[in-house]
């Protein structure tokens, strides 16, 4: 019988980051445009959001993701 050895482990972390100022902004401006969808559905508005309170509800400042690409994109939050 073949003994399994656990002999190492690792991890990566990449170097792209998405800062909360960031994602703030791309989120506000897909709330500027769903609020005038709802403007017109008669559907009740979002709020906008900030930086401080992602770091207060989640403690997170900074992300990191493999590719930034498209992830900041305000269409694609629909």
């Amino acid at each position: 019988m073949h003994r399994v050895i656990i002999s190492g482990i690792g991890a990566e972390i990449p170097e792209p980051v998405i800062t909360n100022e960031e994602l703030v902004a791309s989120f506000n401006a897909w709330v500027d445009t769903e609020n005038a969808r709802r403007e017109v559905t008669g559907d009740a508005l979002l709020q906008k959001s900030d930086s401080d309170f992602i770091v207060h509800a989640s403690g997170v400042r900074t992300r990191h993701v493999v590719e930034r690409e498209g992830i900041l994109d305000p269409t694609r939050m629909a």
